[in-house]
């Protein structure tokens, strides 16, 4: 799931738990200081279940709310993400939408894709370094966006345009890939693809399909406050070179500096 759908979804699921929490927290602090030999037998049996679970439920409402604010500051606030999106939609249409070779193309074949780089990520090896998917332009084709590794410790490893644009820090530019969706492609094919976009040939017979074929790529790393952050990924159907338009990078990066933490 991309940060702007994360967030908000989380923005929601935890404004709920606020609500329910500051009035479990209300509920309890009147428990304890209650006279049940004043109240209702019903009433005053549920205060005592109350007050003597409070030793255990006040902290857990406490961890649970240390754990929700750490989340949010993770995943960011879902209107910072609107603005990302709004810049890499900005910059698709810079790139794409004014070249006669592309412009008339449906949108999704050709896409602008931001990763952020993450030491851990759930649901792979732990720890390992990965490129994570956190925004794409358009409306289409955001999910089931692929993973990469990269490690810190290993750069030349790592995988894909949008790892070794990170682990190198500096622009990297594929163009000129075979079409593998043709009935006759061969192993050569997918090896020579396979070797200039940095993956295996084992990882493009698992999940390659027509629909996601890419032919050029245009990797730009991102940096935030003078770290290195993630990369910006350009990818097209068609095989010419994807050229960097400076000026428009230019501002998309000042903004992205700004937003960015």
């Amino acid at each position: 799931m991309l940060r702007e759908n994360s967030a908000t979804l989380v923005d929601r699921l935890i404004g709920g738990f606020e609500w329910t929490a500051a009035l479990a927290v209300a509920i309890i602090s009147a428990c304890l200081k209650a006279d049940e030999n004043k109240l209702w037998p019903f009433l005053a049996t549920t205060v005592i279940a109350i007050r003597n679970s409070a030793w255990y439920t006040l902290p857990i409402i406490i961890i649970m709310a240390g754990i929700a604010v750490k989340l949010r500051k993770e995943l960011g606030n879902r209107r910072t993400w609107k603005v990302v999106q709004v810049l890499l939609d900005h910059y698709w249409q810079e790139s794409f939408a004014k070249d006669n070779d592309t412009k008339d193309d449906p949108h999704h074949f050709h896409r602008v894709t931001m990763f952020k780089h993450c030491r851990f990520h759930f649901g792979k090896w732990p720890f390992s370094g990965w490129m994570v998917p956190v925004a794409r332009s358009g409306h289409s084709t955001k999910s089931g966006i692929r993973h990469f590794k990269a490690s810190l410790n290993n750069p030349d490893q790592a995988e894909g345009v949008a790892g070794r644009a990170f682990a190198y820090q500096k622009m990297v530019l594929v163009s000129g890939l075979p079409r593998l969706n043709l009935p006759r492609t061969n192993d050569d094919d997918k090896k020579r693809y396979a070797e200039k976009s940095f993956v295996s040939v084992k990882k493009i017979e698992k999940d390659f399909t027509a629909e996601r074929q890419s032919r050029s790529f245009l990797g730009i790393p991102v940096e935030v406050k003078g770290k290195p952050w993630g990369s910006i990924i350009l990818d097209s159907h068609h095989p010419k070179e994807i050229v960097l338009l400076d000026s428009v990078y230019g501002t998309v990066a000042k903004v992205l500096q700004e937003i960015l933490r």
